[in-house]
């Protein structure tokens, strides 16, 4: 049917255009901070993924955030995620990805992921063949405990940031 659809110029059969919203609360400034005023919950697909990819982004960047761990199902050849996870492995962070490679038709690009993370210094783990891992949440912790959900198959991130040696170690 979609085929259809490219022959016939009738665009009022077709669906509006739809572009996720992101929460305002994320708009400009470090979601580091965002995240530590209040929980922010995202609901893909109608709110943007963007916010988690840039909050990888800015876990690379971080010289508090020590390391990252990050389950990656399908991911696609030029995914920002993927690109994150390098630039923070290249900058000396621990970075453990679990990648599963039951993704149908995805296992080749999972493969070759996992070769450009580990040439950056990232620990990949892979999937157990009996299993999918299917992931569906970002954790992340800062100084004061901060976490956000979504329901997106590229996560759960766990960023670990730098304490000073006064601070007391709890878990997130």
């Amino acid at each position: 049917m979609m085929a259809v659809l490219g022959d016939v110029d009738r665009p009022e059969l077709l669906y509006r255009p739809f572009a996720p919203s992101v929460p305002k609360a994320l708009k400009g400034g470090s979601l580091f901070s965002a995240i530590a005023k209040s929980d922010i919950l995202l609901h893909h697909p109608f709110q943007s993924f963007s916010p988690i990819e840039d909050l990888l982004r800015e876990a690379a960047r971080d010289p508090d955030v020590l390391a990252i761990k990050q389950t990656l199902y399908r991911t696609g050849s030029d995914s920002p995620i993927v690109s994150a996870l390098v630039d923070a492995a290249s900058q000396g962070k621990e970075v453990t990805v679990v990648i599963e490679l039951r993704a149908r038709f995805d296992e080749a690009d999972n493969l070759q992921l996992a070769s450009r993370l580990q040439e950056a210094g990232a620990i990949v783990i892979y999937g157990i063949m009996a299993y999918k891992t299917h992931a569906r949440c970002c954790i992340s912790c800062a100084e004061k405990k901060v976490s956000c959900a979504t329901t997106r198959t590229w996560a759960p991130a766990t960023i670990t940031p730098k304490l000073p040696s006064s601070t007391p170690i709890t878990a997130c």
